[in-house]
């Protein structure tokens, strides 16, 4: 009787706490989706006044419900209750989190950590066996489904934003216009990267866009190389599943690393930044560690070579990769199956001492072979772009040149002669806060590694996102962390191996990384209600759009290039670049909504003072004819 009072005080306990929970994230959505019908008008629960308008008896009522559900739910398993507060923390977090229009970086955080501790709370919750539901095929069958469906939001929600008029002409008004250009001419020229007809080589050496052309062709729009980025970064799920085989992964333990993979909030932020090359890095990067760690040259040299051909700064990875492979190996025993070895005599004496010299010696001439492909590599590039354009960007490391200092050696040598001054300026609140927003997923494992070549894999974490005061680059939202996270991924999945409840850890990483996907992903989905609501306008503009005649020279406001992809002269107008030598225009585009109102009014009265007309207009586009 006593024992059966106490497990029926347990299992209230936890009811009403589960209950409380949940019933709070249900009153927060409900207070925020029915106070009004526009999305700018609607409660913000992060403020004391929302506090006056969450109804106390919906809330009671809401929290017996939910406790009464929970409770009798405890009772079908016995340990049940040991499992339900991290999933009830996600309820709460996707609430809370999806009545927000803006990203809310420290609640999220806060959310997720919260999530991941309650997983380890109860030593025997998330037990070690295998789910027979993820038995055989039905796990990359399953995996292969969530692949195509997160692929298929993702692309939507990138489209979305073209749609409403948020792709502005960088970084995605000059891709637009630069694949029209591959499929009219192969080549990759541009008016809108720096107001002059010039190839997209003068700016940034990557062959790579050619590998999409063929299907860009058949589709020949914008909208298709939102979506081929998003198909092209979540690819990377194939390497990482190769690399759970390779390392001998249960069923479970690989459908947790495939499912951080695809919740990885760096990945799916940086695809909501437009177009860019960079997103071919995060699949290369994992396969050519995988390649790695299976000692295959071939897949080395192939996955290196394209690797060269993302960008001018790619043989970086490969020198990095190939400084892994060459100290990686034989620092410290790897976790090994033992297995009975056959009778000494079935064995070739002299095939066996040759087979284990060259396993052991491969992995470092393959490291040297790396390195020397990376070195090639950025160096020919780099002399490219020199010789035969604009120089590689070597600005946003402004803070570690002197004057009159201009070189990627001049970067170097500063950092060694003052390594304190270095590293007083790689952590900053902004740089802690990417640290925890690109770890926190991974719930730290890539830290947690027994190998100095391990180590070498925060390279690029440092060199491209913390030294630098480049804004952007310590930014989850911009394309800067396809590389980086790719490495990190592959340690994640590496060092998974010494977790010792592997489902454990895998439950409480896919719990932060969705919760994490949800705080930074969401917002970025409210383009699709703000275009549902100001539809026609929207509409308008892009039948006005559709009127600019593609034959002439027409200066354009930054908003709108990528609806004018098609257009071979055409200028963004107020100009970055060249603004002096831009040409005379015979149409002139320009946007009248409220962020550029004065903007607009000011440019369309001197226009129209310069001869022009109003040719037409719809929605906030309105469309200047030379006389």
């Amino acid at each position: 009787m006593l024992k059966a009072l106490k497990k029926n005080a347990i299992f209230l306990f936890y009811a009403a706490l589960n209950g409380f929970i949940v019933a709070s994230g249900y009153t927060l959505f409900l207070t925020v989706r029915f106070s009004s019908t526009s999305v700018l008008k609607r409660t913000n629960i992060f403020l004391i006044s929302s506090v006056e308008k969450i109804n106390t008896i919906t809330l009671t009522a809401a929290f017996i419900c939910f406790t009464l559900v929970f409770f009798l739910l405890f009772f079908l398993r016995d340990r049940l209750y040991r499992q339900t507060l991290p999933f009830s923390v996600l309820f709460f977090s996707f609430c809370a989190l999806t009545c927000a229009t803006t990203e809310l970086p420290y609640l999220t955080v806060i959310l997720a950590a919260t999530a991941a501790v309650l997983v380890y709370v109860f030593k025997e919750s998330f037990p070690r066996k295998e789910y027979k539901l993820l038995s055989g095929v039905n796990l990359y069958v399953f995996l292969a489904i969530v692949t195509v469906a997160m692929t298929l939001l993702l692309s939507y929600g990138c489209i979305s934003r073209m749609y409403d008029f948020n792709t502005s002409t960088y970084d995605f008004g000059i891709f637009a216009q630069m694949y029209e250009s591959m499929a009219r001419d192969f080549t990759q020229t541009t008016t809108l990267e720096r107001g002059i007809p010039m190839s997209h080589f003068k700016i940034h050496f990557s062959p790579i866009y050619y590998l999409l052309l063929p299907f860009y062709m058949l589709f020949r729009r914008p909208e298709f190389l939102l979506a081929a980025q998003a198909a092209v970064c979540l690819s990377g799920i194939i390497p990482v599943l190769l690399l759970c085989k390779r390392y001998k992964y249960g069923n479970s333990v690989t459908f947790f690393c495939g499912l951080v993979f695809l919740c990885y909030p760096a990945f799916t932020c940086a695809c909501f930044y437009d177009f860019h090359e960079n997103a071919f890095l995060t699949p290369l990067i994992l396969w050519l560690m995988y390649f790695i760690e299976k000692n295959s040259l071939a897949g080395c040299v192939i996955s290196g070579l394209l690797l060269l051909c993302v960008k001018e700064d790619a043989g970086v990875y490969l020198i990095i990769a190939g400084l892994y492979a060459l100290i990686g190996k034989n620092m410290l025993k790897e976790p090994t199956v033992k297995t009975q070895s056959p009778p000494l005599e079935t064995r070739n004496k002299k095939a066996d001492i040759v087979r284990r010299r060259f396993s052991r010696l491969f992995p470092k001439y393959m490291g040297l072979m790396l390195i020397f492909m990376g070195i090639s590599g950025f160096l020919l590039v780099t002399a490219f772009i020199n010789a035969y354009g604009d120089g590689i960007m070597i600005d946003r490391y402004r803070i570690f040149l002197g004057s009159d200092q201009d070189s990627v050696m001049d970067v170097i040598l500063n950092v060694i002669k003052n390594p304190a001054f270095f590293l007083n300026n790689i952590l900053d609140e902004e740089k802690l806060l990417l640290i925890v927003q690109m770890l926190l997923p991974l719930l730290f494992i890539p830290m947690r590694s027994r190998r100095l070549s391990d180590w070498v894999l925060f390279i690029p974490l440092i060199m491209f996102n913390l030294a630098t005061d480049y804004s952007y680059q310590h930014s989850i939202h911009y394309q800067y962390v396809f590389s980086t996270g790719a490495f990190l991924v592959f340690l994640f999945v590496k060092n998974f191996r010494y977790e010792k409840r592997k489902n454990k850890t895998g439950a409480a990483a896919v719990l932060a990384a969705l919760i994490c996907l949800i705080g930074t992903g969401t917002p970025k989905y409210y383009n699709i209600v703000f275009a549902r609501e100001s539809a026609v306008e929207y509409e308008e503009s892009r039948a006005a759009l559709k009127g600019v005649p593609r034959d002439g020279v027409v200066y354009s406001s930054t908003y709108l290039t990528p609806y004018l992809y098609d257009c071979e002269n055409v200028y963004m107008y107020p100009a970055i670049y060249n603004a002096e030598s831009l040409p005379e225009a015979d149409c002139v585009v320009l946007d009248s909504r409220a962020g550029v109102l004065k903007e607009y009014y000011e440019l369309k009265d001197m226009f129209l003072e310069m001869g022009y007309v109003e040719e037409g207009s719809g929605g906030f586009v309105t469309v200047l004819l030379k006389k």
